[in-house]
């Protein structure tokens, strides 16, 4: 017996088929494969048979008429004493006699833990074929031990799949792999983790010091205490860290880990760069930054709202009325806003510039709204409002306006009064 997990499945078949055939005093043998996507057996293995029994035999399915076929219409075994008197193997009488077989004794290959099917083991036979308990019982243990080969085989071809596909998708993220044993301090990774840290290519692990070294000595005890933190909680572990690499720039990269099971007090994980998102933040808040100072800078408020309403950007003595979501999509804050149309009514929340600035509109010069602040205090705001388009038209949020017009709605209704 050779370990299930040889490469060599039709080398390992066969010497089960030879054994077969030696215990049970066969003369020929063959054993099959199922194709469970097309329902049909294949040779995989053979004994003593010639080219014309490989190319009869070579596709059998449930309709096939053979003993082969009947077993996987079954699916169970199929003993045949002898085909000649057997009246369905009758379109395969002429192979069997150029082959020189009479009886024939086929036992499904089964999966232990699924019991799917697997395949075939069939042993011929010169003469007629009487098996008795003890050979019967001899087929299901050989049986049996081809069908492990074929499962820890296939097992091993899904893995290999598998870890193709990991390796392809870890290379085209530029992701790194690495794993940290907490009892020795040693850090094994492959080629892509030692490149952030400016290291060539090493099969040996290296020390924790030999990485930490380019590190943040702040950065590096957080590390330590949540990889610590991890193992005794068996938890996953997320860091960003700097990278100081001598005569470059500081390089980024995120850590993520997970506990390694079986006992072992090691951790493995993968890293990869996102020194560009870094540097593309720190622009964006330098921007935003910018942005902010010139706009606190205009009379009124002014805003930039997303397509659910929510506040982007902020600024003017103004914009501080506002809260994170505009009032027309925050019901919270609309008896802070309201608005009346011309005959007095109060104006429906649909209407607000914000609403239809999101649906369209341009709400100019504006809506009135009395706003009513936290001392009670009335205060009269015209809103104006216009939809925020990307590069392709579509709408993504809208900016709104904010002045002060109590003074003038004031004077309009003492004038109204006087007259």
């Amino acid at each position: 017996m050779r370990p299930a997990d040889d490469a060599h499945l039709t080398t390992l078949l066969e010497q089960v088929l030879d054994s077969a055939i030696e215990l049970q005093g066969a003369d020929f043998g063959d054993v099959q494969l199922y194709d469970a996507d097309q329902g049909i057996l294949r040779i995989a293995a053979h004994r003593g048979v010639g080219q014309e029994f490989l190319e009869h035999f070579a596709c059998v399915d449930a309709n096939h008429g053979s003993a082969a076929g009947t077993a996987l219409k079954l699916g169970r075994r199929v003993i045949i004493e002898d085909v000649t008197e057997y009246p369905p193997y009758a379109s395969h009488l002429d192979v069997a006699a150029s082959t020189g077989y009479t009886g024939v004794n086929c036992t499904p290959l089964t999966d232990r833990t699924t019991g799917r099917l697997l395949g075939m083991l069939s042993t011929l036979f010169r003469e007629p074929y009487r098996p008795d308990e003890a050979q019967l019982q001899l087929s299901d243990v050989l049986a049996a031990h081809a069908a492990d080969l074929v499962s820890c085989h296939r097992a091993q071809q899904k893995l290999g799949e598998s870890e193709e596909f990991f390796r392809l998708a870890l290379e085209a993220g530029r992701m790194g792999t690495w794993e940290w044993d907490s009892e020795t301090g040693q850090i094994k990774a492959d080629a892509v983790h030692q490149s952030f840290f400016g290291m060539p290519p090493q099969e040996r692990p290296m020390s924790n010091e030999t990485y930490w070294k380019l590190m943040d000595p702040e950065e590096e005890l957080i590390g330590t205490k949540r990889a610590q933190d991890a193992l005794t909680e068996g938890k996953d572990i997320q860091l960003e860290l700097r990278i100081h690499l001598p005569g470059r720039n500081t390089r980024w990269i995120a850590v993520r880990g997970r506990p390694h099971h079986g006992g072992s007090d090691t951790i493995i994980g993968i890293s990869y760069d996102i020194t560009e998102r870094k540097e593309r933040e720190k622009a964006l808040r330098e921007h935003q930054d910018w942005l902010s100072a010139f706009l606190d800078q205009l009379p009124g408020g002014v805003g930039l709202f997303d397509k659910e309403g929510t506040a982007v950007i902020r600024g003017g003595p103004l914009a501080r009325l506002w809260d994170n979501v505009l009032p027309s999509q925050d019901p919270g804050s609309r008896t802070k806003w309201r608005s009346f149309d011309a005959s007095g009514r109060p104006l429906p929340f649909d209407e607000y510039p914000g609403a239809r600035a999101l649906s369209g509109a341009v709400v100019s010069p504006g809506t009135d709204f009395l706003y009513t602040g936290p001392d009670r205090s009335e205060h009269w705001y015209r809103v104006s409002s216009a939809p925020f388009r990307d590069e392709t038209g579509a709408i993504t949020g809208a900016t709104v306006f904010i002045q002060d017009v109590d003074k003038e709605k004031r004077a309009v209704e003492r004038l109204r009064q006087n007259e």
